[in-house]
């Protein structure tokens, strides 16, 4: 086991995941939520927001839809920037409608 010190955290993997989206991998920022997920760690905000980002910039407004309406149905409160992200997810596929609806 690591030190404390050095076991990964939410921030690390957002940092992480962050990279993935910026640089089009969405698969690897795919697995690095699942992988956070499975250490039981929080996944916050921060990270949701970079998936839907993601989802956006893949061109899977439908994906980053869903898992927005997940995120509610769970309970989680959406930010600005959540809401930012969806609604850039749909303008990207020319999905303007349903990002005003």
């Amino acid at each position: 086991l690591l030190p404390q010190s050095m076991r990964p955290c939410t921030i690390a993997y957002n940092t992480a995941v962050s990279a993935c989206e910026k640089g089009g991998h969405w698969q690897l920022a795919a697995s690095l939520i699942q992988d956070l997920q499975q250490k039981a760690l929080q996944v916050d905000t921060i990270t949701q927001n970079i998936w839907i980002s993601a989802c956006g910039k893949r061109g899977s407004w439908d994906m980053a839809l869903g898992y927005f309406d997940h995120l509610q149905m769970e309970g989680s409160q959406p930010d600005a920037f959540t809401y930012n992200a969806a609604m850039s997810a749909c303008e990207r596929s020319r999905k303007w409608e349903i990002a005003i609806s």
